[in-house]
Order: C-alpha cells, then structure tokens, then sequence
C-alpha cells in the first residue's frame, strides 16, 4: 500500500447541500495518495447516507459517526485516526481547486515545512474574496 501523504479531516453537521461539492473537489484531486476522514457530528439530516454513498465508491473515503460534541471534538476524532504525513481541515461547505493538495504538498516537501497555510477564497453572493 502506498503512504498516505495527507489525511484531509471534514467536521459534518447538517451538511447535505454542500457536501457533493465537497466530496467531488477532494475525490478529483491530482494527488491520490490521500484519505478523507469526514466526522458526522450527530447530524439530523441525510449527510451520513450520502457520505457512505461515495465511500462504497471510493476506499479513501473514512466516515466517524459520533454524537454531536462540536467542531472542536470533531476535528479531533479525525486527527486520532489519521495516518497522513500531513494534515488538512476542510469545512463541510468547503471544495477545492483540483491540483490544490498536490501544490501544498510540493511546496512543504521542497521547502521542508512543518506547517502550510493558504489563502482561501470566499464566495458569497456571486462574489468572490480572496482572504490571507
């Protein structure tokens, strides 16, 4: 098996309107060595049904069902079974750009960095912000 290079943990709860564009940004990623650890923090909705979907597709998709203990836990059971060499939080209304792991991942190994942090862009209202 080859090593995982980054473990991307995503908080979900209540979820179920944005989590296809959030499941379908990581699983086009051009990094494949990856898993995707999304923590159901007692949702009330469909979000675990939809997440167990496009983990019978895909095996590096990893699903924690608990029960609702805040986003601060939920990240937190994600990183307790983490096996990257890195780690990544997305929100659950979160997606990426398709080569945007692969770039973190060049950039921390050729520069031998213990932390990366992006620039995000915000879109609201048709909108779109780029924020440090």
């Amino acid at each position: 098996m080859t090593a995982i290079k980054i473990s991307v943990v995503i908080p979900v709860y209540n979820a179920k309107n944005y989590l296809f564009d959030c499941i379908k940004s990581l699983l086009d990623q051009t990094l494949s060595d990856c898993e995707f650890i999304f923590v159901n923090d007692g949702s009330t909705d469909n979000s675990r049904e939809i997440i167990e979907k496009y983990q019978k597709e895909d095996s590096r998709l990893i699903l924690i069902n608990q029960e609702n203990k805040g986003i601060g836990e939920a990240r937190n059971s994600g990183v307790n079974i983490a096996n990257g060499e890195y780690i990544g939080f997305l929100d659950n209304d979160d997606f990426i750009k398709d080569d945007f792991l692969e770039c973190l991942y060049n950039k921390a190994i050729k520069d031998d960095l213990d932390i990366l942090i992006s620039k995000t862009i915000l879109g609201r209202d048709g909108k779109f912000i780029i924020k440090d």
